[in-house]
């Protein structure tokens, strides 16, 4: 099974080339699981908003695969973005011994300068300073198409109602609600070194949420970590460049997952 983890303020359709992919796109037979992290997408939202934490998403995401009809043999984690601190967390869950992990330009690892919780927005509209994750906390069409610069390498160009109607769904999701469940021990950062499991980093070098250079000090902090740097691509690798998510993972099948 390849779980598929998606990112802050993102859903399952995220991964939509992957899980459309024709099924000879793999060395082996793959089950592909992408899931709704809780309150997002089509998944009921949490009790309470600390079931928002990093920790509670994991532990919602392991139960999801528990659940799975037949079960899965070895488990592979994949994660984009916040996803990949979801997912690092599953990495470190002893029960499932992931066998693999793919992050996709993970955050929430640490506290990058992606997971900036500040917002403070100029009084001139120029929002070319303001933190990444801080364009999502104060939602207008100015900052989602700022943030959509700074995370594809070719950005897409939208008619204005569109951009109206992304800009209401996106007010109706739980972002500054995860944000604000987050406390530093929900950030894996501390314990990397003991997952012992091969790790393949995905990064864009065009991705300015998270830049490469703070991917190539990540991919040290691991023991069995691989940096891969694909050129014309942002922060989102499934949407914008899904092919060195398969090379990834074929390489990895190869290699006798």
């Amino acid at each position: 099974c390849l779980l598929l983890i998606h990112g802050l303020g993102d859903r399952a359709t995220t991964w939509k080339r992957v899980l459309l992919a024709d099924p000879t796109t793999w060395q082996k037979p793959l089950k592909l699981i992408a899931l709704d992290l809780p309150g997002n997408g089509d998944s009921e939202p949490p009790a309470a908003d600390t079931g928002y934490s990093l920790r509670k998403m994991a532990a919602a995401a392991a139960a999801v695969v528990q659940s799975v009809p037949g079960g899965c043999g070895d488990l592979w984690v994949a994660g984009n973005s916040m996803g990949g601190g979801v997912a690092t967390w599953l990495a470190l869950d002893p029960s499932l011994r992931v066998r693999r992990l793919i992050l996709l330009s993970p955050g929430a690892i640490d506290t990058p300068k992606a997971w900036d919780q500040a917002a403070s927005f100029p009084a001139n509209g120029d929002l070319s300073q303001v933190p990444s994750i801080g364009l999502l906390r104060e939602i207008s069409v100015a900052s989602l198409k700022e943030f959509q610069r700074r995370a594809y390498f070719k950005p897409r160009e939208l008619p204005a109602h569109v951009w109206e109607g992304v800009v209401r769904r996106a007010r109706h999701s739980p972002v500054s609600r995860i944000l604000k469940a987050q406390t530093p021990e929900d950030l894996p950062g501390a314990r990397l070194k003991e997952i012992v499991a091969p790790v393949v980093l995905i990064w864009g070098l065009s991705d300015l949420i998270i830049t490469i250079e703070e991917g190539r000090e990540l991919a040290k902090r691991f023991r069995n970590g691989v940096l891969r740097e694909i050129p014309e691509c942002g922060h989102i690798p499934q949407k914008e460049c899904p092919e060195a998510f398969y090379s990834a993972v074929n390489d990895l099948l190869r290699a006798g997952g």
